[in-house]
């Protein structure tokens, strides 16, 4: 278990650094105020999740027990053009399944990059959905594209969100929503309507 942010603080991952996750770690937010708690990636930062023993990790809100019986905080995750790592080689997922990579109250953000490795004879889709505010990774039949697909638009504030939202831009303005330029052909990149 990992409390990247309670109530009231910021996680920041620079540029250059990397946030790594391996199989069900439970890493992400926790308090019993209902204070405001971000993760904030910089341009050049990473996160990287690997499969060893057949699952991934999430970002999310979790019970550390430090903090009573259930999270009680409004967590953010600000993307900032981070690029995803992901090592499928030790995954258990089928075809069309939806693994959740991030979810919290609130998502800003995009990728600047993707690399998944482990793909075989499958298709990666990375969706980032700003109505929901998670992130999520669907492996289909293929030959190892990876593509993005976003859902909503980056500046869809949830309601009752506002403070938060403004924790998670802290006056950058909103981050440009248009998928990252990957080695496959354009073509293969979706944006849901």
């Amino acid at each position: 278990e990992t409390v990247l942010a309670t109530g009231g603080a910021i996680y920041g991952v620079s540029d250059g650094e990397t946030l790594s996750l391996s199989d069900d770690t439970k890493i992400g937010f926790d308090d019993d105020d209902g204070g405001v708690a971000v993760l904030t990636f910089e341009d050049g930062a990473t996160v990287e999740y690997t499969s060893e023993d057949g699952d991934l990790g999430t970002i999310e809100e979790f019970r550390t027990g430090a903090f009573g019986d259930a999270p009680d905080v409004r967590s953010g995750i600000n993307l900032g053009d981070a690029t995803l790592k992901i090592d499928l080689a030790g995954l258990n997922a089928s075809n069309g399944e939806a693994l959740m990579l991030m979810d919290a109250d609130e998502i800003i953000g995009m990728f600047d990059e993707a690399d998944i490795s482990g793909l075989g004879g499958r298709n990666a889709t990375v969706t980032i959905d700003y109505v929901n505010d998670s992130v999520s990774l669907t492996l289909s039949n293929g030959n190892g594209n990876v593509m993005f697909e976003t859902v909503g638009e980056t500046d869809d504030v949830s309601a009752g969100e506002q403070a938060l939202w403004d924790a998670l831009t802290a006056g950058q303005g909103v981050f440009d929503e248009t998928a990252p330029d990957l080695p496959e052909d354009e073509d293969e990149y979706l944006e849901a309507s």
